[in-house]
């Protein structure tokens, strides 16, 4: 099984994959892994080769712009063109009621019946607190949530009853976390990451607006939307750290979300991101701030 690791240089060759949708498909399936622990282990051998994943079709346009939904939508696409059995958002239910949903269940080549959790989720350490962009999500709730609620639902016997009626059995629950853990910039700041976060994480880095001008490095930059935070970006674009300061001092004049950066560098494909930055407002995190929802 090929996987990838987060690009040192803008000559690697992740970059040279066609299309934006297709590197996030490719990094959402082989990308780093946030996690290695028992129920999610970081490198699970049902996973697809690299060069299965580079014959697939360009994935379509997600029906939600929401990354959550988008990285779902990336899986599925995978899916589509595997060959395997599968099925996707399966609700559990119990007397009218919804317990929960299960994201995928699907049946690899010699491996047991899987269901898998699918989580893609950007945070910014502080301490021992990981805490996603809009101050509301913590990764320690969602390492809980995903452990104790999500992963056991489907070896409940509500569950069981109802996945024997769709030709599911005997399903082993793992769970998929991709996306970037951001670490303080600032020296006197630090964050500790939690045992089950793999060693090989991808890694960022993230500081308060009032800190740019000395922490933020002489490079060039390039300001990523939304929906480009998936995958390290390719862009045919960079700007300098004093074009970047002038923007940076205009957003924050107005507003209160934080801003995605990559720290480019220029190569065969055009400029590669090499290091993923978050600027944060200069109340963060004490303050809830305006952020989009992932």
């Amino acid at each position: 099984m090929s996987r990838l690791i987060t690009p040192a240089s803008a000559h690697d060759v992740f970059f040279a994959l066609p299309t934006a949708r297709h590197r996030h498909l490719v990094w959402s399936l082989l990308g780093p892994s946030l996690l290695e622990c028992e129920w999610s282990p970081a490198q699970p051998e049902w996973l697809p080769e690299l060069a299965d994943l580079l014959a697939c079709p360009e994935p379509d346009q997600a029906r939600s712009p929401r990354l959550g939904l988008v990285f779902e939508h990336l899986w599925q696409h995978w899916l589509k063109h595997s060959g395997y059995p599968w099925q996707a958002n399966v609700q559990i239910q119990s007397q009218h009621r919804t317990l929960g949903e299960l994201d995928l269940l699907l049946q690899p080549p010699a491996s047991s019946a899987l269901h898998i959790e699918l989580a893609l989720k950007f945070y910014a350490g502080l301490g021992n607190d990981w805490i996603g962009p809009n101050r509301k999500d913590f990764l320690a709730d969602k390492l809980k949530h995903t452990r104790t609620r999500q992963l056991p639902l489907a070896q409940t016997d509500t569950a069981r009853q109802h996945l024997q009626q769709l030709g599911w059995h005997q399903l082993h629950s793992q769970a998929v976390f991709r996306g970037c853990l951001l670490y303080p910039a600032h020296p006197e700041l630090n964050a500790r990451a939690p045992e089950a976060v793999s060693s090989n994480h991808w890694r960022g880095l993230w500081c308060h607006y009032q800190d740019t001008e000395t922490l933020l490095p002489e490079a060039h930059w390039y300001l990523l939307a939304k929906d480009e935070w998936i995958s390290p970006a390719l862009s045919q674009i960079a700007i300098p750290t004093a074009e970047l300061q002038s923007l940076l001092d205009l957003h924050f004049r107005y507003l209160r979300a934080p801003v995605c950066l990559g720290r480019m560098e220029s190569g065969a494909h055009g400029w590669g991101e090499i290091e993923r930055w978050f600027v944060m407002p200069n109340q963060w995190p004490v303050q809830t701030v305006s952020a989009p929802s992932l």
